[in-house]
């Protein structure tokens, strides 16, 4: 079983990924303080919640280095990752 920050990590590491590959950047408006605290705990408890990890992941990797402009249909942080793209 693995620990609650291995989890945390993979899923925060997979959040940043999404947001890069939608047309914006999760880390630098959480260091900026562009996305409020309320969206940034929407996408933590939306993606500790999701049940779609591999698709996820298969999904990040077919666009390593490419900006898709959409988050896949199943993703349940869609709209903040739009709203990131709309503010990069």
């Amino acid at each position: 079983m693995e620990s609650l920050l291995v989890c945390f990590d993979r899923r925060f590491d997979r959040m940043a990924r999404m947001s890069e590959a939608t047309g914006g950047d999760l880390v630098d408006a959480v260091l900026r303080r562009r996305i409020d605290e309320g969206d940034f705990r929407a996408a933590l408890v939306g993606c500790a919640g999701c049940r779609r990890e591999t698709a996820c992941s298969r999904w990040l990797d077919a666009r390593a280095g490419q900006v898709s402009g959409a988050p896949p249909f199943f993703c349940p942080n869609a709209a903040v990752f739009e709203r990131l793209a709309r503010r990069a």
